[in-house]
């Protein structure tokens, strides 16, 4: 299988309000930039993705009052419910 340049498509990540800030930082810097690592890689991979994320908890609130993170005060698209 050849490598691939970019990645396209889809991503899901569930209980997305369960993921530590340190993870959550890793993932803003990874939405903002566009790019990622494989896990053990040595090289970044450009994604051009489309990010679908649930949770059982009610993330704008989350977001608007308790976020101790002020960049993520400031959602990248916004909270839209089903």
């Amino acid at each position: 299988m050849a490598a691939c340049e970019s990645l396209c498509g889809t991503l899901f990540l569930d209980e997305i309000a369960e993921m530590p800030l340190e993870l959550q930082a890793k993932r803003l810097k990874a939405i903002d930039d566009r790019k990622v690592r494989r896990l053990g890689g040595e090289k970044e991979i450009q994604v051009d993705v489309q990010i679908i994320a649930a949770s059982h908890r009610d993330l704008e609130k989350m977001v608007i009052c308790s976020s101790p993170n002020p960049s993520l005060r400031t959602p990248h698209g916004k909270l839209r419910h089903p």
